[in-house]
């Protein structure tokens, strides 16, 4: 069990759980002779402003973007074992891996943009990714404790769009560990986002997608977030998105069924207030690992605290 990586209201959980087609469930890899999938249960974190829109004005600059820059939290306490800080953000709109110039210049050690792997124990490593250039505010062996700051959202790596990676793993290797399923200790679901809508978006996730947005937030605890679009409020705050499945509004922690992501999805974490809530759905297209697709796969909202 952990808490919510970001804070606030309308987040979408993109490319989660856990149906097959999508981006980080079908990121399975050979490494050293083994076959492993260190992003099966990952979440790509998007959030929007009140209207439903990923940005507001010039969609060709990253600070457009409704989370652009926004905190990044430790899901638990722990101790930060190695991270990336440095590379330059991408221009929106364009996924690094499918241009000409820019594909060859990536690598396994920048796919996944500025990130931050932190042991939080149990043989569990948190992972996030695409950070903010020079936002990282911790550096390895550091202590972290669980809601404490350690970075901004940013658009580096193999990436179309702001948005933040997460996904816990069983190794320090981001490359080399498969991925683990957990739940967010509370949150709030906030509707769903239909997958089509985002996958029939551009690649700077043009529209407005929260059309089916519940009118009032239903409380989660101790859940896995699945497929289906969910928006959810955590202790803080502000509010987390958090994914869930298309088939059911919520899976139990004890559901250790694999998120899927095809494009990405993301949630908003918030202050705890009565109830959280979340949206997930799919379109935006995330570089991480090979062989990451975009940010165009299901995405979710949520809101947590």
């Amino acid at each position: 069990m952990i808490g919510p990586p970001v804070k606030g209201e309308r987040w979408v959980a993109l490319n989660g759980c856990c149906l097959p087609g999508f981006p980080h469930r079908t990121s399975l890899a050979t490494f050293n002779g083994k076959l492993v999938n260190g992003q099966r249960f990952a979440i790509d974190w998007k959030q929007t402003n009140a209207n439903g829109e990923f940005y507001t004005g010039d969609r060709t600059r990253n600070e457009s973007y409704v989370d652009y820059g926004v905190p990044i939290y430790a899901v638990a306490d722990g101790t930060i074992t190695s991270l990336l800080d440095g590379l330059d953000p991408n221009p929106p709109g364009i996924l690094p891996a499918a241009d000409p110039v820019l594909g060859p210049k990536i690598t396994v050690q920048t796919v996944d943009g500025n990130h931050i792997v932190q042991d939080i124990g149990g043989g569990a490593y948190a992972f996030y990714a695409h950070l903010e250039k020079g936002s990282l505010l911790v550096a390895p062996g550091a202590k972290v404790t669980k809601g404490q700051v350690i970075a901004k959202l940013g658009n580096t790596g193999n990436a179309n769009a702001s948005h933040m990676h997460f996904h816990l793993m069983n190794g320090p290797s981001v490359l080399g560990s498969d991925g683990l399923p957990y739940v967010i200790d509370r949150f709030s679901y906030a509707g769903q986002v239909a997958p089509q809508a985002l996958i029939d978006a551009d690649d700077y996730l043009s529209g407005q997608f929260l059309q089916n947005r519940l009118p009032t937030p239903q409380p989660r605890t101790d859940q896995l977030p699945p497929k289906i679009c969910n928006t959810v409020r955590s202790p803080a705050s502000s509010t987390s998105a958090l994914p869930i499945s298309p088939a059911a509004p919520s899976t139990a922690r004890t559901n250790s069924t694999p998120k899927t992501e095809r494009r990405v999805r993301s949630f908003t974490a918030a202050p705890w207030t009565p109830a959280t809530s979340t949206i997930t759905a799919p379109r935006v297209r995330d570089g991480g690992h090979p062989p990451r697709s975009d940010l165009r796969a299901s995405t979710c909202g949520t809101q947590a605290t």
